[in-house]
């Protein structure tokens, strides 16, 4: 169980639920991320109508991981140690600027080597911000209303997939990348806007303002990182959960990341690519939609993840054999279990982590998630050039499979379920009384 005690950050929580500067955050959010797919789309086909072909794509992938994993080193340990809003406000900044550069060289037609840079710095600014991200709903909400407030976030990212893929593809088609990244550039300010009027709204409903406890000499960021990896290292469920997700991202990356705008461009172009990513962010937004009212029914444990990702490995697995409808009926029921999944391996992570700690595990997730993802995104580019897609994909879906199943008989996730199922009940009492 979470601890009780005061994180004693910048970022503290006033009494209840405070849902409306919760929902500001969102909704800029949710303008700021529909920008990140029609990017991604762009930067495809820009990269696939150049001689680098899919090794481009696997290029600017790879990029942007790598930046990500690198902001996520020290996002967590900046997450606990500065009010979360002002980071995400920062990034944002930081993102917009970046967003405008790589238009500027795409429009004068640099070759791929000259973007890559800038799209590495650009993911050091997502790795901060995500974990900054994931750690506004614990700091904003009651425990009880976790769920519920993932699966909103959940929702802007899908949702962003499905929207911002079919708008990216015919943007491109009609007026080329660099103008569709120009939009996104327009959504990370957005964002920016809705952060800071949250920020002015909590400074004015915190009354009278909450003290700020300043960190300690000995809390110094490199220390909060370390303990941070000390934490999760001692916590055997949560160690467990993380090598399972990094080695899962480790194919699944390669197959969405580089295996979709292959495919997609090989049938329709811009609007294939657009369509297979509309198609999986569709099924994503229904699974994080529903996700949360199936918790209040049933009790949701880190089994339930582990089969939802057993199941969803052969619709993954197929792709390279099937039409392009084939494909999107795939992907969008391949979504549905991913959206829902992602729902209540947070939630879990939030509940059950210590809440001191809670930024710093999130962080480590996503590190973990990503540190293995440049290798599969790389690989998987070279592979698919020297015509191995079909074995890729297949072999992807059996790592999945196999993954998740050895997971499952693990004694540490056992224990970590039994405290999951215990925080879930105590969390519906409250809610009752």
């Amino acid at each position: 169980m979470p601890d009780t005690a005061p994180i004693g950050t910048p970022t503290q929580r006033s009494v209840g639920s405070d849902w409306r500067s919760f929902y500001i955050i969102w909704a800029g959010q949710l303008l700021s991320v529909l920008g990140g797919p029609m990017q991604t789309i762009a930067l495809s086909v820009w990269a696939l109508q150049r001689p680098e072909g899919a090794v481009g794509v696997s290029w600017i992938a790879a990029a942007g991981t790598l930046g990500v994993l690198v902001g996520t080193l020290v996002g967590g340990g900046l997450a606990d140690r500065y009010p979360i809003m002002r980071t995400l406000l920062i990034c944002d900044c930081i993102a917009t600027t970046l967003s405008l550069v790589v238009a500027l060289l795409v429009s004068a037609q640099a070759p791929v080597v000259t973007v890559v840079p800038v799209l590495f710095l650009s993911g050091i600014s997502a790795g901060i911000f995500s974990p900054a991200m994931r750690s506004v709903a614990p700091t904003l909400l009651q425990e009880s209303d976790l769920e519920r407030a993932n699966s909103f976030i959940a929702f802007s990212a899908n949702a962003s997939m499905l929207g911002g893929g079919l708008i990216g593809g015919a943007l491109a088609g009609l007026f080329g990348p660099s103008l569709v990244i120009v939009v996104n550039a327009a959504g990370y300010l957005a964002g920016a806007a809705s952060t800071l009027v949250a920020i002015v709204r909590r400074r004015r409903r915190l009354d009278p303002p909450t003290k700020l406890s300043l960190p300690q000499p000995h809390e110094g960021l490199f220390s909060k990182v370390i303990d941070g990896i000390r934490y999760v290292w001692q916590t055997p469920w949560i160690r467990t959960l993380i090598i399972v997700d990094a080695v899962i991202d480790l194919v699944t990356a390669g197959q969405l990341a580089v295996g979709l705008p292959v495919l997609g461009n090989s049938t329709g172009g811009g609007i294939g690519i657009a369509a297979l990513f509309a198609a999986f962010g569709a099924g994503a937004l229904v699974g994080a939609t529903f996700s949360s009212r199936i918790s209040r029914r049933i009790n949701v444990t880190v089994r339930t993840v582990l089969w939802l990702d057993i199941i969803q490995a052969p619709f993954l697995a197929i792709l390279p054999f099937v039409d392009l409808w084939t494909a999107m009926s795939c992907l969008l029921i391949s979504g549905v279990l991913n959206g829902a999944a992602n729902v209540y391996y947070i939630s879990f992570l939030q509940r059950n982590s210590r809440q001191d700690m809670r930024g710093r595990v999130m962080s480590f997730l996503l590190f973990a998630s990503l540190c293995l993802q440049p290798a599969g995104q790389l690989l998987s580019g070279v592979l698919f050039t020297s015509h191995f897609m079909g074995a890729t994909f297949i072999a992807g879906g059996i790592i999945m499979v196999a993954t998740a199943g050895i997971a499952l008989t693990s004694r540490s996730l056992r224990n970590g379920e039994l405290a999951g199922s215990l925080a879930a009940k105590q969390c519906r009492v409250r809610d009752e009384s």
